[in-house]
């Protein structure tokens, strides 16, 4: 580990001032101002040194006492400036949250029924999900509303119909996303709606074999997974050393809550294994900017018009061990094997 400062909890220090001087310099570069955005990035500030010194997200991203209250006050404070420019670095903030956020009510529903493990983190009384989605969850936090509500169900229809959802985990181990994308042993080609249908373009499947990953402190051997075709064709498989799982695939997909309609919609984060739908953190930290204007260009998305329904395709790379975690670090959007389709709902 290089040497530098650490925080009083050991872990390595990260020096926010130098970072968002960059940042400033970066924008004053372009000719851009600074100052309509003074509260998000003094927010956004405030979350990553408490994150830094362990009282946000603390080991493994577990929730913290209290940590519920530092949530509340961080979706306040960024509600109050709307979503605007929301960028660290060069990151693409505002097209992130244009691609994956947005909408009037969000409702957050994580996975809690993987097979092979409970769920174990207390988002809130009576609400639990895994440290996967937790973290991914806590990347998504600063930049959602205030209104914004996290909740868990066996079914997406058990939630208000009247909000957008957003689903984390694979039909493995989250029942709304199975309602939708079946699993990988069952998978659904269409979505079928009371007032039409929706066909999709890729899904997970069963592959040969098995892989091993790091995951909650332990070495996990599970079937093998694929992103297939709606032809049921192997399209991509993940790298492995020997059965050591070296990277992962992330199937985002968007569609209608209802065949009628725009809004609200269903987003959906699964990754082929635990690590691929982790690493959707990536989208609201660190992703590179091109890999995000690929996807908005390939499905005609110009902030101007309503974003469609599609399916996209995220190889996760760069695998490493962190703190019992096989963590990827790095998100790129697939081209020519899998590029991004748009997805067109047909009513009845």
């Amino acid at each position: 580990m290089a040497d530098g400062p650490t925080s009083q909890e050991g872990h390595p220090a990260i020096n926010w001032e130098e970072k968002l001087s960059k940042e400033r310099n970066h924008r004053r570069g372009r000719g851009e101002t600074t100052g309509g955005n003074v509260a998000r990035r003094a927010v956004l500030k405030m979350m990553a040194l408490l994150a830094g010194y362990g009282k946000l997200s603390g080991e493994h991203c577990v929730a913290k006492p209290g940590e519920e209250a530092i949530r509340g006050v961080l979706q306040a404070a960024l509600a109050k400036s709307g979503p605007g420019d929301q960028s660290l670095g060069t990151n693409p903030m505002g097209l992130a949250y244009d691609l994956f956020l947005a909408g009037p009510d969000l409702e957050v529903v994580p996975a809690s029924n993987w097979r092979p493990k409970p769920a174990e983190v207390e988002v809130r009384p009576g609400l639990r999900t895994y440290e996967t989605e937790y973290c991914v969850m806590k990347a998504m936090t600063a930049f959602l509303p205030a209104s914004t509500k996290w909740t868990i169900s066996d079914k997406a229809w058990d939630t208000n119909p009247g909000h957008s959802l957003i689903l984390l985990g694979s039909g493995a181990s989250n029942l709304a996303t199975r309602d939708f994308l079946g699993d990988k042993r069952d998978r659904k080609w269409t979505v079928i709606y009371p007032d039409g249908e929706i066909e999709l373009a890729y899904s997970m499947a069963q592959a040969e074999g098995y892989v091993e990953r790091e995951q909650y402190g332990e070495l996990y051997r599970g079937p093998a997974a694929a992103i297939v075709g709606n032809n049921n064709r192997r399209i991509l498989k993940p790298e492995t050393h020997g059965i050591r799982l070296q990277e992962d695939y992330l199937l985002v997909t968007r569609l209608p809550r209802r065949a009628a309609g725009d809004d609200p919609s269903v987003l959906i984060f699964a990754g082929l294994h635990g690590p691929g739908t982790r690493a959707a953190e990536h989208f609201f930290s660190s992703i590179d900017e091109r890999e995000l204007s690929y996807l908005a260009d390939k499905i005609g998305f110009s902030g101007k018009r309503r974003m469609p329904f599609f399916q996209a395709v995220f190889r996760a790379r760069n695998i490493s061990s962190k703190l019992g975690f096989a963590v990827l670090a790095e998100l790129v959007c697939m081209r020519e094997e899998c590029p991004p389709v748009i997805l067109k709902p047909s009513q009845r």
